[in-house]
């Protein structure tokens, strides 16, 4: 019986070097919580009711807010959780993605309700740039958040 907590302790001590090995390299833990919400360090994503991810520090405390995508939350969040500042171009490209889809969800109303033709042939277009807009954006965080994961492998 007394086998039992040497071996468990063993576990967290092997699991804790794991952490501490990662996080030399920069990629920090996450743990999900019990309300869906995920934990980095001190740092935690949450979803809002509008479907955007914030990230709030232990205190309380909203550091970023807003987020479209759950790729830049992560990549923010990690970063925070090293110590290191929030990057800005990701932040950029994420908002941009989010201009993008409101957009594209307005020009894709105004084209249902429309019977003139040329404003449904100029509706159409912004649609079609707007969801180029989307997909470029978010494929560049995608690729981000790849280099990201891969970097750890």
């Amino acid at each position: 019986m007394k086998q039992t907590p040497e071996l468990y302790k063993k576990i967290i001590q092997l699991s804790n070097e794991v952490k501490q090995e990662l996080r030399k390299k920069g990629l920090i833990v996450p743990s999900r919580n019990k309300d869906g919400s995920i934990s980095m360090g001190k740092f935690t994503i949450v979803k809002d009711k509008e479907k955007f991810y914030n990230i709030i520090d232990n205190r309380g405390i909203t550091l970023v807010k807003n987020i479209n995508l759950p790729q830049t939350a992560v990549l923010l969040a990690n970063s925070l959780a090293l110590g290191k500042q929030v990057d800005d171009q990701i932040i950029g490209k994420d908002r941009s993605y989010g201009f993008a889809v409101f957009e594209e969800a307005l020009t894709k109303r105004a084209i249902s309700k429309t019977a003139n033709i040329e404003k449904w042939d100029i509706m159409t277009t912004k649609n079609m740039m707007a969801q180029a807009r989307m997909n470029y954006y978010k494929e560049q965080i995608v690729l981000s958040f790849k280099n990201f994961e891969n970097s750890y492998k």
